[in-house]
C-alpha cells in the first residue's frame, strides 16, 4: 500500500512519542533522571503521539480524495420544495462525501468541517467546485440559461465562500502567438490564413475609403482600423496586438452579459 508523506511523517512521530514514553516511564534517558525532567519528557511524548495522529488521520484524507477519478462525476438537482440548503441536492458518484445523497447544507457543514486544512480545501475545490463551474459553463456554451444551473451555482458558492461570475476566457499565449504569426504581413485586406483566424473568433472585415476594418459580427461598433495598403512588418504586428485586443475586449463583454443573465435567473 502506498502511504503519502503526511502518513509517514506522523508514523515517525507516532512511534518516536511511544518510545519516548516508555524511556521515560522506564528510567533509561539518563543515569540521574529529575522529576521534572520525567514530566517534560512525558509532555514532549504526548504531543508528538497526538501530532502523528493528527498527521496520519490528515494524510489518509487527503489519499481518499485523490483517489477521485476525473471520470466520476456528480449530479446536482432541485427538489423544488423547502429552503435553498434543503431543496438543492448533491449525488456524489465517487462516493467520497457520502454514499448517498446530500442537501446543500450538508455541502456546506463538510466544507466547514474541512475550511481550516488547506490541502484538502484545495482538493474539494478541484474535485468539486471546478465540476460545479464546467457544468454551468458548459449549459451557457448550449445557450442552456435555466433554473437548473441555479443549484450548481449554489453549490460553487458553497465551496469557494464567494458569489458565482463567469470569467472572461482571454486568449492564452498560444493563441496570442498564432494570430501574431497570421498578421506578419498586411496587403491591404486579410489573406487566406487571416480569414480563417478571423472566421474562427467571428470577426468580419470591411473596406471604407481610407481605410479597412476588422469588426466583430454581433457588433460592428467594435472594429479595429487597418490600412487599405500593404504595410511593413511593424504594421503588422500593430494590428496583431489589435485584433488581440479586440478579442478579449469582446470577451470581457460576452462574460459580462452573461453574469447579467445569470443574476436575472436566479433572481
Amino acid at each position: 500500500m502506498h502511504f503519502g508523506a503526511k502518513e509517514v511523517i506522523g508514523g515517525i512521530l507516532f512511534i518516536t512519542g511511544i518510545f519516548l514514553l516508555i524511556s521515560s516511564q522506564l528510567g533509561i534517558t539518563g543515569n540521574v533522571i529529575s522529576e521534572r525532567a520525567d514530566a517534560i519528557s512525558s509532555v514532549l511524548s504526548i504531543i508528538l503521539i497526538a501530532g502523528g495522529v493528527v498527521l496520519m488521520a490528515v494524510g489518509k484524507k487527503v489519499r481518499e480524495l485523490e483517489k477521485i477519478a476525473l471520470n466520476e462525476g456528480i449530479t446536482v438537482y432541485d427538489k423544488n420544495h423547502g429552503s435553498v440548503d434543503e431543496r438543492y441536492r448533491l449525488i456524489d458518484h465517487s462516493g467520497w462525501l457520502s454514499s448517498q445523497e446530500i442537501s446543500l447544507g450538508e455541502f456546506k457543514e463538510l466544507i466547514q468541517e474541512f475550511k481550516s486544512n488547506e490541502e484538502i480545501m484545495k482538493l474539494i475545490k478541484r474535485n468539486y467546485g471546478d465540476k460545479f463551474y464546467d457544468k454551468i459553463i458548459c449549459e451557457i456554451r448550449k445557450n442552456k440559461l435555466s433554473s437548473k444551473i441555479v443549484p450548481y451555482i449554489e453549490f460553487w458558492k458553497a465551496t469557494f465562500g464567494k458569489e458565482f461570475s463567469v470569467k472572461p476566457e482571454y486568449l492564452s499565449e498560444e493563441e496570442k502567438q498564432k494570430i501574431r504569426g497570421a498578421f506578419i504581413k498586411w496587403n491591404g485586406e486579410p489573406d487566406k490564413d487571416q480569414r480563417q483566424i478571423m472566421k474562427h473568433y467571428e470577426l468580419g472585415f470591411s473596406s471604407g475609403k481610407k481605410h479597412g476594418k476588422i469588426y466583430w459580427n454581433k457588433n460592428e461598433d467594435l472594429f479595429v482600423a487597418v490600412s487599405k495598403t500593404p504595410s511593413d512588418v511593424r504594421a503588422g504586428r500593430n494590428i496583431a496586438t489589435n485584433f488581440i485586443n479586440l478579442i478579449n475586449e469582446i470577451r470581457k463583454i460576452e462574460a459580462e452579459e452573461l453574469n447579467q443573465k445569470l443574476s436575472e435567473i436566479r433572481n
